[in-house]
């Protein structure tokens, strides 16, 4: 199932890559639709960064426990760069964000308890990749995330910027506690705090923390904390896993978890149910993997 997973994310990624040098801009790199970033299979490029980062984590942890024997490394590796090219490929500064500390929570949970040694050749293993996905985006040629974070930060007409946002979503929280204006309200919550044009019409807070206390109150706050709490029990265990292609897997689906709940402080992607049930699944992978023992054939 793992390696299915790594399989669907480089033929989405080979796809989306292909998609920005032949035809950026059109949905399936037929149909052409005005305000749409298409990217890949994604009408909007940041979910599928978002969905991207969800793929990528379990070839990293496999990568970076030592799992992946030596005549698939190679091929692991081209997986990997080909994915994270197609993050910077994408555009989108919160999948970059989100893509680096993955990468970095990853890494510290599989030298965890490592000899100087191993723990340096995982360093030099992540920072060589992390170079070819760079070199694969100056390959290809289309901008990219980093020439975006080195444009001026001047918003395009229509755009609304998202500090405005977040600021008229704090004003909704604060008139609307402790009940919140109802799940799936924001978007009309908040044409009351909207000061621009009305053009472009705000339909999330584009900050999923914020989101849930402006639709959910003081009850969406408390039920995110204990979702949390949650996770978290579930995160300790991936660190004492022994075998290490259940490790590899548990520690890259907790970063993938992870670096989506990143992602989700500048986007929205959970409300795309693809992305959503692909984060669920992690989830359960995660637990069903701390339930097994060595013993279980991994079964």
């Amino acid at each position: 199932l793992a390696f299915f997973i790594i399989f669907i994310a480089f033929i989405h990624a080979f796809f989306a890559i292909l998609q920005s040098v032949l035809s950026p801009g059109k949905i399936y790199g037929i149909y052409e639709r005005e305000y749409a970033e298409p990217y890949g299979v994604f009408v909007s490029r940041n979910n599928y960064a978002a969905w991207m980062i969800l793929a990528l984590g379990i070839p990293f942890g496999l990568l970076f426990s030592g799992a992946v024997k030596k005549d698939k490394l190679l091929l692991i590796g081209a997986i990997v760069v080909t994915g994270g090219t197609s993050i910077l490929l994408s555009r989108s500064r919160g999948g970059l964000i989100a893509l680096v500390f993955e990468i970095l929570l990853i890494l510290l949970f599989a030298i965890r308890g490592e000899t100087k040694l191993k723990r340096n050749l995982k360093l030099a293993s992540a920072a060589a990749l992390i170079i070819l996905v760079l070199i694969g985006t100056v390959f290809v040629g289309t901008e990219s995330t980093i020439t975006r974070l080195a444009e001026d930060s001047k918003e395009i007409q229509f755009e609304i910027s998202r500090q405005n946002i977040w600021s008229n979503s704090l004003q909704i929280i604060k008139d609307s506690f402790p009940l919140g204006v109802g799940l799936g309200a924001f978007g009309v919550a908040y044409t009351r705090y909207d000061h621009s044009s009305g053009i472009a019409r705000v339909e999330q807070a584009h900050n999923d923390y914020l989101q849930i206390a402006t639709d959910a109150g003081l009850i969406g706050i408390l039920l995110a904390a204990l979702f949390g709490y949650l996770l978290y029990k579930e995160i300790l265990p991936t660190l004492k896993q022994k075998d290490a292609e259940l490790r590899g897997i548990s520690i890259g689906a907790t970063g993938c978890v992870i670096g989506l709940l990143v992602h989700s402080l500048f986007d929205f992607a959970l409300h795309t149910l693809s992305i959503a049930i692909f984060f669920l699944f992690l989830i359960a992978m995660i637990y069903r993997i701390n339930t097994i023992s060595i013993t279980d054939g991994r079964s």
